[in-house]
Protein backbone atom coordinates (compact mmCIF):
# COMPACT_ATOMS: atom_id res chain seq x y z
CA UNK A 1 0.00 0.00 0.00
CA UNK A 2 1.52 3.41 -1.04
CA UNK A 3 1.58 6.10 1.36
CA UNK A 4 -0.24 8.70 -0.23
CA UNK A 5 -3.38 5.55 -0.42
CA UNK A 6 -2.81 5.02 3.69
CA UNK A 7 -2.65 8.84 4.88
CA UNK A 8 -6.22 9.30 2.77
CA UNK A 9 -7.50 6.07 4.63
CA UNK A 10 -6.16 7.89 7.81
CA UNK A 11 -7.75 11.26 6.88
CA UNK A 12 -11.46 8.83 6.40
CA UNK A 13 -10.64 7.28 9.70
CA UNK A 14 -10.37 10.53 11.74
CA UNK A 15 -13.54 11.99 9.50
CA UNK A 16 -15.35 9.21 10.25
CA UNK A 17 -14.41 8.99 14.06
CA UNK A 18 -15.71 13.00 14.04
CA UNK A 19 -18.90 12.19 12.48
CA UNK A 20 -19.75 9.34 14.51
CA UNK A 21 -19.36 11.73 17.73
CA UNK A 22 -22.08 13.82 16.12
CA UNK A 23 -23.92 11.72 15.19
CA UNK A 24 -24.38 9.64 18.49
CA UNK A 25 -24.47 13.28 20.46
CA UNK A 26 -28.19 13.48 18.89
CA UNK A 27 -28.97 10.18 20.81
CA UNK A 28 -26.44 10.47 24.29
CA UNK A 29 -25.08 13.36 25.78
CA UNK A 30 -21.28 13.72 24.51
CA UNK A 31 -20.91 17.43 25.18
CA UNK A 32 -17.83 18.36 26.91
CA UNK A 33 -15.96 15.24 25.24
CA UNK A 34 -15.09 16.79 22.02
CA UNK A 35 -11.66 17.75 23.20
CA UNK A 36 -10.90 13.87 24.35
CA UNK A 37 -12.57 12.30 20.96
CA UNK A 38 -9.41 14.44 19.16
CA UNK A 39 -7.10 13.37 21.94
CA UNK A 40 -8.28 9.98 20.68
CA UNK A 41 -7.92 10.28 17.41
CA UNK A 42 -4.13 11.66 17.49
CA UNK A 43 -3.68 8.70 19.83
CA UNK A 44 -4.75 5.62 17.09
CA UNK A 45 -3.47 7.91 14.29
CA UNK A 46 0.28 7.89 15.87
CA UNK A 47 -0.29 3.97 16.34
CA UNK A 48 -1.12 3.50 12.92
CA UNK A 49 1.41 5.48 11.65
CA UNK A 50 4.04 3.48 13.47
CA UNK A 51 2.39 0.16 12.48
CA UNK A 52 2.49 1.03 8.67
CA UNK A 53 5.92 2.30 8.97
CA UNK A 54 7.06 -0.57 10.86
CA UNK A 55 4.98 -3.18 8.40
CA UNK A 56 7.01 -1.48 5.28
CA UNK A 57 10.09 -1.97 7.22
CA UNK A 58 9.35 -5.92 8.02
CA UNK A 59 8.09 -6.41 4.34
CA UNK A 60 11.48 -4.83 2.99
CA UNK A 61 13.50 -6.08 5.02
CA UNK A 62 12.37 -9.52 5.67
CA UNK A 63 10.20 -10.41 3.41
CA UNK A 64 7.24 -10.31 5.79
CA UNK A 65 8.77 -12.85 7.38
CA UNK A 66 8.44 -11.23 10.73
CA UNK A 67 4.72 -9.55 9.77
CA UNK A 68 2.59 -12.07 12.03
CA UNK A 69 4.79 -10.51 15.23
CA UNK A 70 4.02 -7.25 13.93
CA UNK A 71 0.41 -7.46 14.16
CA UNK A 72 0.23 -9.36 17.28
CA UNK A 73 2.64 -6.70 18.71
CA UNK A 74 0.45 -4.17 17.29
CA UNK A 75 -2.59 -5.51 18.71
CA UNK A 76 -1.33 -5.98 22.22
CA UNK A 77 0.19 -2.23 22.40
CA UNK A 78 -2.72 -0.53 21.20
CA UNK A 79 -5.15 -2.51 24.01
CA UNK A 80 -2.22 -1.82 26.58
CA UNK A 81 -1.74 1.70 25.81
CA UNK A 82 -5.64 2.33 25.15
CA UNK A 83 -6.34 1.15 28.59
CA UNK A 84 -2.93 3.60 29.81
CA UNK A 85 -4.84 6.49 27.45
CA UNK A 86 -8.27 6.20 29.16
CA UNK A 87 -6.56 5.69 33.10
CA UNK A 88 -4.54 9.14 32.11
CA UNK A 89 -6.88 11.15 30.88
CA UNK A 90 -10.06 9.94 34.07
CA UNK A 91 -7.01 10.78 36.33
CA UNK A 92 -6.37 14.29 35.36
CA UNK A 93 -9.70 15.19 33.63
CA UNK A 94 -11.96 13.87 35.86
CA UNK A 95 -15.15 12.80 33.47
CA UNK A 96 -18.77 13.89 34.96
CA UNK A 97 -20.19 10.49 33.65
CA UNK A 98 -19.14 7.61 32.06
CA UNK A 99 -20.03 8.88 28.52
CA UNK A 100 -16.90 9.82 28.01
CA UNK A 101 -15.69 6.43 26.85
CA UNK A 102 -18.58 6.41 23.89
CA UNK A 103 -16.02 8.69 21.06
CA UNK A 104 -13.35 6.92 22.47
CA UNK A 105 -14.67 3.35 21.66
CA UNK A 106 -16.29 4.72 18.56
CA UNK A 107 -12.62 5.86 17.38
CA UNK A 108 -10.91 2.45 18.65
CA UNK A 109 -13.25 0.56 16.46
CA UNK A 110 -12.37 3.00 13.51
CA UNK A 111 -8.72 2.68 13.46
CA UNK A 112 -9.07 -1.40 14.36
CA UNK A 113 -11.01 -1.28 10.84
CA UNK A 114 -8.80 0.81 9.17
CA UNK A 115 -5.24 -1.17 10.84
CA UNK A 116 -6.90 -4.82 9.56
CA UNK A 117 -7.75 -2.95 6.20
CA UNK A 118 -4.26 -1.62 5.63
CA UNK A 119 -1.97 -4.66 7.55
CA UNK A 120 -3.65 -6.93 5.12
CA UNK A 121 -3.23 -5.11 1.91
CA UNK A 122 0.78 -4.66 3.33
CA UNK A 123 0.54 -8.46 3.78
CA UNK A 124 -1.35 -9.12 -0.07
CA UNK A 125 1.58 -6.23 -1.66
CA UNK A 126 4.53 -8.29 -0.49
CA UNK A 127 3.43 -11.39 -2.35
Amino acid sequence: MSISDFIKLLLGAALLSVISYFLINVFVALTGYFPFLLMSILFFSVLAIVAYIFGELSIQRSGGAGYIGLVIANVFLKLVGSFVFVALYAKYNPPANRNFLIPFLVTYLVYTALETYFMSQQARDRK
